[in-house]
């Protein structure tokens, strides 16, 4: 009778052990297939881009690369350019991600406020291909903007941080500033002499 009762209990136990593992294991596919997927809207080299342009109604920001390979700023004047600060928008935008792929298409541009668009952003790489990003409104929440790519006609959705640092590309474009000289003081007066 005990051997009953004790097999009976394991018989039991793997049933409850059983259970729990699918359990588990299903909960696990689940999560898996809930969470979202990237979604690669560009795959470039940002080594690679030699041209690059962002404009928002009349503002524009464009850079391009001298014979050297070193970004120039083209507009809206010409400078030397802060690689260190346009770099990091560059490799967000030549190796974009979206938050996802909101349709296969745009059928009606003015919903997402693609027929005005917020910016567009274009950029070239050295073999001469040509990109164009155009960024319309925000989504409902305000996580992210609309947005389509000129080789597709693929609707996303892009990430607010990344529609935010072009803007602020685009309100302060990336001029190199002059290096202070050591010990020089805008003061001064001619040989050295503190100004009047």
């Amino acid at each position: 009778m005990k051997t009953y009762r004790s097999t009976f209990l394991m018989v039991a136990v793997l049933v409850v052990l059983g259970a729990l593992v699918y359990i588990v294991e299903f909960q696990g596919q689940n999560d898996s297939a809930g969470a979202p997927k990237e979604t690669r809207v560009f795959s470039y080299n940002e080594q690679d881009v030699v041209a690059f342009e962002l404009q928002s109604g009349q503002k524009r920001t464009a850079l391009a690369k001298d014979d050297q390979g070193h970004w120039q700023l083209t507009a809206p004047e010409q400078a030397e350019a802060d690689e260190w600060s346009f770099d990091t928008v560059l490799w967000q935008v030549a190796k974009l991600s979206a938050d996802s792929k909101v349709a296969d298409s745009a059928d009606q541009p003015q919903t997402y406020g693609l027929d005005r668009p917020t910016m567009v952003v274009t950029f070239r790489t050295k073999d001469g291909h040509e990109e164009t990003l155009t960024i319309g409104s925000a989504n409902p929440r305000g996580t992210g903007n609309y947005a389509v790519t000129s080789d597709s006609p693929a609707l996303y959705l892009i990430n607010t941080a990344i529609v935010t640092d072009l803007q602020n590309l685009l309100t302060v474009p990336p001029k190199l500033q002059p290096t202070p000289t050591p010990g020089a003081s805008p003061e001064a007066g001619p040989a050295g002499t503190a100004a009047p």
